[in-house]
């Protein structure tokens, strides 16, 4: 599978969704709040992937379908591992952290 980069714009645009705990030139990862959420939306409502990152104010499109394929499978399964959600630290990019991360460190 080839990876495609995110953009500096796309990059900009997932950064302020709060949703986003940082994003990279090919990864993006999440809060707790969002995994919750996306897993009770699915399960609760039966809603279709890509409405559920639509309706959390991400683009399905910036994301692709192979990206949003993973970030489910991954999500799914982080759900019923013994630590359950969590929220991975972020590697090296600090440049592109969330928006409420940033404000939070002010």
């Amino acid at each position: 599978m080839i990876k495609i980069p995110f953009t500096k714009e796309q990059k900009e645009a997932l950064a302020a969704n709060p949703f986003t705990l940082s994003v990279n030139d090919y990864q993006i990862r999440f809060t707790v709040e969002f995994k919750k959420y996306l897993i009770a939306e699915r399960e609760k409502n039966g809603t279709p992937w890509k409405e559920i990152f639509r309706k959390a104010g991400y683009d399905p499109a910036i994301l692709g379908k192979n990206r949003i394929d993973s970030i489910i499978k991954t999500i799914r399964k982080e759900s019923v591992s013994e630590k359950g959600l969590h929220e991975t630290a972020a590697k090296k990019n600090k440049k592109f952290r969330s928006k409420a991360d940033s404000e939070s460190n002010s």
